[in-house]
């Protein structure tokens, strides 16, 4: 039980969240615009981009500070080693929001990225009073950006919410499984990963974006 619970939290590891909301968007949302109306190349460019700035970059800042020992290990499981790594996490996301201004792509994606490192910021300051689960944020993230995008374009995902829900379950169950952190952190993080997107869609639904 314990490999699958050192699994479930490398592959839904909070760097991979965006790729996969970004590639739910684009391939997941049947009939949607999203999946209609961008051109293919478009899609899978995007989709590595997202991997680059939000997965790949971050994830070497934090094999970095490894190397350096400031931090113990990929999950930064002790609540004083994370003020670096999500200081560079908010920097690489703000950074991309900034690089994507001016790209032909959908605004509810730069909303999707602008949010997320919003929330790095809000994990960051929340951290000097409670160890914040970070996968619970993200994937609370990734259901508050679906719902925000469902809403927008009046489409019907309830199996995307469903799946998303259950995985949410099965990441809380392996951090508290591996007692890296107390009920209270994950739910914490959960609520305020899907509060954090859907607000922001819904403060920006009456703009031109889709």
């Amino acid at each position: 039980m314990k490999t699958l619970a050192h699994f479930i939290s490398f592959l839904f590891h909070p760097c991979f969240i965006p790729t996969y909301a970004t590639a739910i968007m684009f391939y997941g949302l049947n009939n949607s615009v999203y999946e209609l109306l961008t051109p293919s190349e478009t899609k899978w460019r995007m989709t590595l981009l997202v991997f680059l700035f939000t997965g790949a970059f971050p994830s070497m800042s934090i094999l970095g500070l490894l190397l350096y020992r400031k931090v113990s290990n990929i999950y930064l499981s002790e609540q004083s080693e994370r003020f670096l790594p999500y200081l560079a996490g908010a920097l690489f996301y703000l950074f991309f929001f900034y690089f994507l201004s001016d790209v032909q792509i959908w605004d509810s994606l730069k909303l999707f990225i602008l949010s997320s490192g919003l929330t790095i910021v809000v994990a960051l300051l929340i951290n000097y009073r409670i160890k914040v689960s970070a996968h619970a944020l993200a994937i609370g993230g990734l259901l508050g950006f679906i719902l925000g995008i469902s809403h927008l374009i009046k489409l019907d995902v309830t199996f995307v919410y469903v799946a998303i829900i259950i995985t949410a379950g099965l990441i809380g169950w392996a951090r508290l499984f591996l007692n890296a952190h107390q009920p209270k952190e994950v739910y914490l993080g959960f609520f305020v990963g899907v509060l954090i997107q859907i607000s922001l869609f819904f403060i920006f639904q009456k703009s031109t974006f889709a």
